[in-house]
């Protein structure tokens, strides 16, 4: 303990954002430590890793898109590189058509030229195994990541280069020290808590809005006819091949723990028979429960302590970690190394006034 262990920065949390925030300070030349309790709470485990520009009822864009998108691609495809292994698998999404408010919004997105690399053509399909009478509409520029193998090969190369311990990490544990925070027998010159919805309990970052919510996905397999796309009809449907799906994902804001229910089950169960049309049973291979890190702002929560600026957050992607977190783990990392500056719309500047 008389002669701790100097590196630069301590990331706290080892899913897709503090892996993500890991590789770039690597790649900038910085010593740094990752801690995690094998995703014991880690919402990145459970993810679908769905990438959807598009969202909502109301067919919402992210007004950065095309960047999140350009960004995202680069990386995964750096990381299919750097491992050997395509992690990210693009496949369309047909959104189903419920109702004639639907109708009516998918025509007002389809004219506007903001949307048109997004919103593709309508689709009959009465040819699947599908409850759609009024058919769908393709929504481009769509996929998933294999979230679980990207975090496994990121971690080996954390390990490969003396940078990961397992072990938990409480934020009361960590000690002020003149040249920077010490924890144990490590002095990092800053720490980053990538640490989900257990922010709430840090001690440092409690005063920021989290909104955290349960969900619960199925595996399954279903001897139905459905398109090879993501089907989306407020849940979602994602084909894995051999006629083998993800389904999800149900949302619990009062019960916020990573064990599976069987009411989770049911209730997924009972929104699959409602959107596939013939009566063949579906098998449940697989069921896992994770807590997206959500807020109050829909908003990531990405900065620094205000009075112990050597602590800081990055944080708050909810469900659109996938797609949000490669742009804002450069920006970050970047914003770390003293380029640049933090988006004022995830800064946590914006919730100073309630520390």
């Amino acid at each position: 303990m008389d002669n701790p262990h100097d590196i630069d920065l301590l990331i706290v949390g080892q899913g897709l954002a503090g892996s993500l925030l890991a590789w770039h300070l690597l790649q900038r030349g910085r010593k740094i430590l990752v801690i995690d309790d094998r995703h014991a709470s880690s919402a990145s485990i459970a993810a679908a890793g769905l990438l959807v520009p598009v969202t909502g009822k109301r067919l919402v864009l992210d007004p950065q898109a095309a960047l999140l998108l350009a960004e995202a691609m680069r990386l995964y495809q750096e990381f299919q590189e750097q491992f050997g292994q395509a992690f990210y698998v693009a496949k369309p999404m047909v959104r189903l058509m419920q109702g004639e408010q639907d109708a009516a919004t998918y025509a007002r997105r389809h004219g506007d030229i903001h949307y048109q690399p997004y919103l593709g053509e309508r689709l009959n399909l009465d040819a699947y195994d599908l409850h759609a009478p009024e058919g769908g509409f393709v929504i481009r520029q769509t996929g998933y990541l294999a979230i679980r193998p990207l975090l496994e090969s990121l971690r080996q190369y954390l390990i490969d280069r003396d940078s990961y311990r397992d072990a938990h990490l409480e934020g009361r544990e960590l000690q002020a020290e003149s040249a920077g925070i010490r924890w144990q027998d490590v002095r990092a010159r800053r720490v980053i808590f990538c640490d989900g919805y257990q922010a709430r309990t840090n001690p440092w970052f409690d005063w920021l809005p989290f909104q955290p919510a349960k969900g619960e996905i199925l595996t399954v397999q279903c001897p139905h006819k459905l398109p090879d796309m993501i089907i989306n009809a407020g849940s979602w449907l994602l084909p894995l091949g051999a006629q083998q799906y993800r389904f999800g994902a149900t949302y619990e804001w009062d019960v916020l723990d990573e064990q599976p229910t069987e009411q989770g089950k049911q209730r997924l169960l009972q929104s699959l028979q409602t959107l596939l049309k013939n009566n063949s049973p579906c098998q449940v291979l697989d069921q896992v429960a994770g807590v997206r890190p959500g807020t109050l702002d829909k908003q990531p929560f990405i900065g620094l302590h205000p009075g112990q600026p050597q602590l800081g957050i990055f944080n708050g992607f909810g469900s659109r970690g996938s797609l949000q977190i490669p742009l804002y783990a450069r920006i970050f990392a970047e914003y770390l190394c003293g380029a640049g500056q933090l988006p004022q719309a995830v800064d946590v500047r914006r919730y100073y006034q309630h520390v």
